[in-house]
């Protein structure tokens, strides 16, 4: 069984009523070598995260939306509109989409405790853009 749940580009940190989808805002200044500074940049990025499981729990569920949405409101609330490279751990590595979903991953599994047995996180997808994504899937 897999379950995802996505939020995405809307009008504010909260969420749209007729999508339930979730934005979040960051600025970042990117070094793509150790002694090269590029300009600040921003981004509306958008979010996934994927649960597996082995079998759904006694209602039908693998996962409680509410408290994955929870968890990730609490984790885009600090990080929403703000300076990303002013904020740890992206005071010392690179503010790339790839390092900003394996953060997402950390703070999502760090958050969610309610999984059924044998149900995890398998991966996050972060789209700074349309266009442009990374996924992370530890262990890949």
């Amino acid at each position: 069984m897999r379950g995802f749940w996505e939020g995405s580009k809307s009008k504010g940190p909260t969420a749209d009523s007729e999508t339930n989808k979730l934005c979040f805002k960051l600025a970042s200044r990117r070094h793509f070598r150790p002694a090269t500074r590029f300009a600040v940049i921003g981004h509306n990025y958008r979010v996934r995260v994927t649960v597996e499981g082995p079998q759904l729990d006694s209602i039908g569920l693998l996962c409680d939306f509410t408290e994955l949405k929870r968890a990730i409101r609490e984790i885009i609330g600090g990080l929403d509109h703000q300076f990303i490279n002013d904020l740890p751990p992206f005071r010392t590595i690179n503010p790339s989409a790839e390092n900003l979903a394996k953060y997402f991953y950390d703070e999502v599994t760090g958050h969610v405790k309610a999984l059924p047995a044998g149900a995890r996180v398998t991966d996050i997808v972060i789209w700074e853009t349309d266009t442009a994504s990374a996924q992370y899937r530890p262990g890949k």
